[in-house]
C-alpha cells in the first residue's frame, strides 16, 4: 500500500466493510477502532465455513484498508503532494462531512 493512511485516524463514515459472499456488512462502522473493525471481519469469516479457510486477522486488516482506499478515492497513484484525507482540515459533521 502506498504512504499516507493511518490506521488511527478515524475515517468518515467510520470503518465499513461489506462482505459480498455473505451480504454482512460491518455494524455500527462508527463505534469501531481500525482493529476492532477487523477483528469482527475476521470472526465473521471464521464463523461463516465458505470463508472459514482463508480467515486471517492480517488478511481482514489488509482487506479492511482496502476496501477503506478505495471507498475514501485513495487507491490511485500517490498524489505529488504530502497532502492527505487525515491532514485535510475536517468541518461540519465528523463522521459524513456535511457542511452545515
Amino acid at each position: 500500500m502506498s504512504l499516507h493512511f493511518n490506521r488511527d485516524i478515524f475515517p468518515p463514515g467510520g470503518w465499513q466493510y461489506y462482505q459480498p459472499e455473505t451480504n454482512w456488512s460491518l455494524p455500527n462502522p462508527l463505534n469501531y477502532s481500525f482493529t476492532g473493525a477487523a477483528e469482527l471481519i475476521h470472526s465473521h469469516r471464521a464463523a461463516n465455513a465458505a470463508l472459514a479457510g482463508g480467515s486471517t486477522l492480517a488478511k481482514a486488516m489488509a482487506d479492511l484498508e482496502n476496501y477503506t482506499r478505495t471507498r475514501l478515492g485513495q487507491n490511485q497513484a500517490p498524489p505529488a503532494t504530502a497532502a492527505s484525507y487525515e491532514q485535510q482540515p475536517i468541518s461540519g459533521c465528523r463522521t459524513c462531512g456535511r457542511k452545515g
